[in-house]
This record gives C-alpha cells, sequence and structure tokens, in this order.
C-alpha cells in the first residue's frame, strides 16, 4: 500500500521508531511515530494512515501527523507481515482491509478504517513472511518448516506448497506466479492457474444434509520452476513485465554479498504444458532453472540502520 504523494515514505527500524520522510524537501524526518517496545517489522500505508507491525506482537496505527490512533492486539507472536487489499463495498466506493500476520501462525483481518477485527484464523504452525494475490483474493503464508499455505479469502479453501525444506523468507505474488525463496538456498516459481484449480477442488461444498465436520487433509502441489544458489537469500526483488510473453526479472542477493539475476519468460501455453510434465516428479526432481544471467559483487556501507521502508506511489493503482 502507498500513499499518492511520491515525495513522501515511511520508514522504520531497530529503534522502535516509525519516520515520516519528505525526501523532497529535507533530509530530516518530518514526524516521528513513538510507541512501539520492540523493533519494527513491516509497513504498509494509506492515504490517511499508516499500519506498523512489530516484535512487539501489535499493530499500530498512526495517522499522517504521527500521531497514535488505535492499537490492534490479540496477536501470538512478532508480527512478521503486513498486507493490504482493496474490497469494493459499492460501485463508487472502495474500502481497504489489513491482513496481518505473526510468528504463531496466527493470520487476522481488520477493516482499515474501523480497525475492527473481522476474522482471525491459525493458518501456519511459525509464520515467517506474507504475501497477498489482490486480483484472485489469495492469502499466502510462508512457515519456518518450509511449507506455503495458500489461503482463499472468500471460501477459506487451503492448500500447500511443498518444496522447501527450511524456512520461506520471502514471498512475492505477481499476475501470473508466486515467487518463492527460503533458507534451503532456493527461489521457487509457482504457477497461480494450477494453484487456483487445486483451491477449487478443495473448496467446500453445499450439502443438502448436515453432516458432521471432518478435517479436510490439505492438497500439495509443486513448483513450476526452482532457481538455485549456492548460499541463503538475503533478498529477493521482481520486475515483472506484463508482455504477451510474461517476461519477469528476479534479482537475489545472497549472504556472501553476490547479486543474481533470472529471466522467467514463457507464454501461458508453455506454462501449462511445462507445470503438467513436472507434476509428478518429486521434489528432488523438480526442473531446475538455466543459470542466472548476470552474476556480481555488491558492497554495502557498515553501521546503517536495518529496517523497513514504505514506498510512495497511488493506492488508486492497487
Amino acid at each position: 500500500a502507498h500513499r499518492s504523494d511520491e515525495n513522501i515514505i515511511v520508514t522504520g527500524s531497530l529503534d522502535r521508531q516509525v519516520l515520516i520522510w519528505n525526501v523532497a524537501e529535507s533530509n530530516k524526518p518530518t514526524h516521528v511515530c513513538r510507541g512501539h517496545s520492540m523493533k519494527i517489522c513491516c509497513l504498509q500505508v494509506t492515504e490517511d494512515r499508516i499500519f506498523s507491525g512489530s516484535r512487539d506482537s501489535s499493530v499500530h496505527v498512526w495517522d499522517w501527523k504521527g500521531r497514535l490512533l488505535r492499537v490492534l492486539t490479540g496477536h501470538l507472536g512478532p508480527i512478521v507481515g503486513l498486507q493490504m487489499i482493496s474490497v469494493t463495498s459499492s460501485i463508487h466506493d472502495t474500502a481497504y482491509r489489513i491482513i496481518s500476520c505473526d510468528g504463531a501462525g496466527k493470520v487476522s483481518v481488520w477493516n482499515a478504517t474501523s480497525c475492527r477485527l473481522l476474522s482471525s484464523s491459525i493458518v501456519v504452525n511459525s509464520g515467517v513472511c506474507l504475501a497477498v494475490q489482490q486480483n484472485l483474493g489469495l492469502l499466502a503464508v510462508g512457515a519456518f518448516d518450509g511449507t506455503i499455505a495458500i489461503r482463499d479469502l472468500q471460501t477459506d479453501a487451503s492448500i500447500n506448497l511443498i518444496f522447501h525444506t527450511r524456512a520461506v523468507r520471502f514471498l512475492y505474488c505477481s499476475d501470473v506466479h508466486l515467487y518463492s525463496s527460503g533458507d534451503d538456498w532456493n527461489l521457487c516459481v509457482w504457477e497461480w492457474s494450477e494453484v487456483s484449480r487445486l483451491l477449487d477442488a478443495d473448496a467446500p461444498k453445499p450439502s443438502a444434509k448436515p453432516s458432521a465436520k471432518k478435517a479436510r487433509v490439505p492438497v500439495t502441489v509443486k513448483p513450476f520452476r526452482v532457481l538455485q544458489h549456492t548460499t541463503f537469500l538475503a533478498a529477493m526483488f521482481v520486475k515483472v513485465f506484463t508482455t504477451t510473453s510474461r517476461l519477469a526479472y528476479i534479482v537475489t542477493t545472497t549472504t556472501d554479498k553476490r547479486y543474481h539475476v533470472w529471466k522467467v519468460a514463457s507464454s501461458p501455453k508453455a506454462l501449462d504444458a511445462a507445470a503438467v510434465n513436472e507434476k509428478a516428479l518429486p521434489p528432488e526432481k523438480a526442473k531446475v532453472n538455466s543459470p542466472p544471467i548476470r552474476k556480481g559483487s555488491i558492497k554495502h556501507p557498515v553501521g546503517k540502520k536495518r529496517g523497513v521502508v514504505a514506498s510512495p506511489a497511488s493506492t488508486s493503482s492497487r
């Protein structure tokens, strides 16, 4: 979520503060938001509000003057992810929902305006990261055990994406793919069309006769593509070009101070054929993509504070 004024950015860091900056006017923050008792882990913004998630298990709601409006509580562990989704409430009105996930795997959905809790449930055993596919209404939660849980926000149907063998640290959603990377040094590319098909099969069907609820065993799906690294990933950035070739460039950095640039390009028909051919393969034989198209080393200044940034753009583009 972003604000329309491109000169305004919001940052949060280890010092437990949320800072509001106008980069066009000054190199000092215009407002300082204080209230969290532990470091800031994630941020989301709307046109009139800022949402900050912290290791203190709370989500704070601020206005753009730095004033604390509400504190959202009820989570069981540190907040590991915040996402914003838009919901059309009428023909000329759009409402927003804030989705928060904690380290215990609990996901809560809040009304972004009233801050009222709409739903809450345990999705995974231990949550690490969170992503949302807005157009499909799908929620993705990366877990410490390597599982990626996919939940349909409308039907509550769920499946598990199984391939990673260690914690999933990064998730990114495009219109066609879900990208995931974790501590097993792999970056996986999943196909939303296959995920949606299995979710439709798992969705509860209306029954004429009431029956006792049975625990559903989550369905699993294998990745369409696997990009292998030689050490731990430190960050992942995905740029998707919405052309007929469905071209995507993926930039990853690893803990050995190197970067990799990957290119994923396939037509929808090619994606379908590849998914069918690879579906029956066990994880250790899943198709591995060609080497990265570019590699290099990077140098970062020492002593900078680590944190999160909410960059500016318009919420109307969501």
